[in-house]
């Protein structure tokens, strides 16, 4: 269930998405209309606008436009006071509609775990981002996710010296979700850091 200023929406086992207006003092009747009849797997409402959000990572609306990035890979929404939120499956964030209180300026490469809207501000927890190692003969095999974005390994064999860090020359590549860098063991002490 969601609920808007004016109306609540419910989510059915089915997929499909009910709206329920209550009525007005002002003599609108209340009234109840399907307005998603299969696929649906999240919703959201904010003021006069409410979202939902298709299995195909699509999103829907009604009250307010869908920019063409939150129209596929999706992963989870919000609606806030008068402006909307997508969480991308890369774990980057779209936000539109006002932008009165800086609701939907979005951090550079920010990589989101989930999102969260209130009237006027928003909220996203950011993944956490973990450098994962294992040998594979005379290899160090390292990784991390591919949706932490903007970050850089860098090695050094003296971690004290802030100076002494170094970018790693070989490029990741993407292996089951994760960048993935080999490196030769070499004799003497070695150490990595992700830094953005």
């Amino acid at each position: 269930m969601a609920i808007g200023n004016r109306s609540l929406y419910f989510l059915k086992g089915d997929g499909s998405v009910m709206e329920w207006y209550p009525g007005d003092s002002e003599g609108n009747p209340s009234r109840e209309t399907m307005v998603i009849t299969n696929g649906a797997i999240a919703i959201a409402a904010g003021g006069n606008h409410a979202l939902t959000l298709l299995g195909d990572g699509s999103v829907l609306a009604w009250g307010t436009d869908v920019p063409e990035a939150a129209k596929s890979g999706v992963i989870a929404i919000a609606a806030g006071g008068y402006f909307s939120m997508a969480l991308k499956a890369d774990g980057s964030v779209l936000a539109w509609g006002n932008n009165e209180s800086g609701q939907t300026t979005t951090p550079i490469d920010l990589s989101a775990a989930s999102i969260a809207a209130g009237y006027s501000h928003s909220l996203a927890i950011v993944t956490p981002v973990s450098l994962q190692m294992a040998r594979s003969e005379n290899n160090l095999i390292l990784s991390w996710p591919a949706s932490a974005v903007g970050f850089i390994l860098q090695s050094t064999t003296n971690p004290t010296d802030k100076n002494l860090w170094t970018p790693v020359t070989t490029l990741p590549v993407i292996v089951d979700s994760q960048n993935t860098v080999t490196d030769a063991i070499s004799s003497g002490a070695k150490f990595y850091r992700l830094k953005k």
